[in-house]
């Protein structure tokens, strides 16, 4: 019989002697039998240097460009194509609304302006669902630099196709009375107030009419169609009028074209007061006169007493 002394003691050649302890711990971990410590001794290996500073990416999970570039490239070669399947849903990303879920976040909708900066010839008449989602989203009350990269984006696009030009200037003239308190509180952004919107608004139209001169043409003929009807609101006849002399300071051409149309419209709305003041009048005397002929009238007195009233 061998002793465990001996048998310890016997020698072995370099490289075939056994890695025997007795020791639990020396060889596997606390953890199991099934894992070598030599294998966790690697993995300890891996370390942090205290002195490299690390920082979290704000937009971590968010598409690279060039991969946004490749797909709005796509989903319009597509839907030219005749498959609109991609087209589709490169339109969703404009019309979610900001307050949803799954709606993109400022950067992202930024790359995606650009991507269509860069394919703009491509958008003819036939991508003018895709234009009109991207005029109709909410960029107005987000931050500078999307408000740049939307500018110039509106910029290339008028350049490009002219037939674009009018649907543009009618979306910002209507921000004349339609400017919702919720357009400059959107998730995630610094809220933006009312007359800083306004204040956008004119440094857009500013920067298109000057960039294309024959711009102020078709505004004189979009101001008269967005001016409030007589049964609209007084704030919005005033707001409306107000944008109208804010824009005539760097528009001077269309100065006495705005005076007139002003004018025109504010002798209107009197006449038709005049008209609704004197149906008033009319609708009051009918109906004193119907109460007086629906009530019995009963002897003399009654009778004078109701002519009396009647005067």
């Amino acid at each position: 019989m061998v002793s465990l002394a001996a048998t310890t003691a016997m020698p072995f050649p370099p490289g075939d002697r056994p890695q025997m302890s007795l020791k639990r711990d020396s060889s596997y971990t606390d953890a199991g039998e099934d894992e070598p410590r030599s294998s966790q001794s690697k993995k300890l290996k891996v370390a942090f240097d205290p002195d490299v500073e690390v920082r979290v990416m704000d937009d971590w999970n968010e598409k690279p460009m060039n991969l946004i570039r490749m797909e709005v490239k796509n989903a319009i070669d597509m839907h030219l194509a005749g498959d609109s399947s991609a087209y589709d849903q490169l339109k969703q990303v404009f019309t979610v609304r900001p307050t949803d879920g799954d709606a993109p976040s400022t950067t992202q909708l930024r790359k995606y302006i650009a991507a269509l900066m860069g394919n703009v010839r491509l958008l003819t008449k036939r991508c003018s669902s895709l234009v009109n989602a991207v005029l109709d989203c909410s960029w107005l009350g987000r931050d500078e630099a999307f408000l740049g990269h939307y500018l110039r984006f509106l910029g290339s696009l008028a350049s490009a196709h002219g037939g674009y030009v009018e649907e543009v200037l009618k979306r910002l003239v209507a921000y004349f009375t339609d400017l919702p308190a919720s357009t400059g509180h959107l998730p995630n952004q610094p809220v933006v107030r009312r007359s800083q919107l306004l204040a956008r608004v004119h440094t857009t139209l500013k920067y298109l009419l000057r960039l294309i001169p024959s711009a102020s043409a078709r505004l004189s003929n979009v101001l008269p169609s967005k001016f409030p009807f007589p049964t609209d609101t007084t704030k919005a006849h005033i707001s409306y009028v107000e944008n109208l002399l804010k824009l005539i300071q760097y528009v001077p051409e269309l100065k006495s074209e705005v005076l007139a149309l002003i004018t025109e419209r504010l002798v209107k709305i009197d006449v038709q007061i005049q008209v609704d003041m004197d149906d008033l009048e009319e609708e009051m005397g009918d109906k004193i006169v119907q109460d007086m002929q629906q009530k019995p009238i009963r002897n003399l007195e009654d009778s004078e007493a109701s002519d009396d009233s009647d005067n």
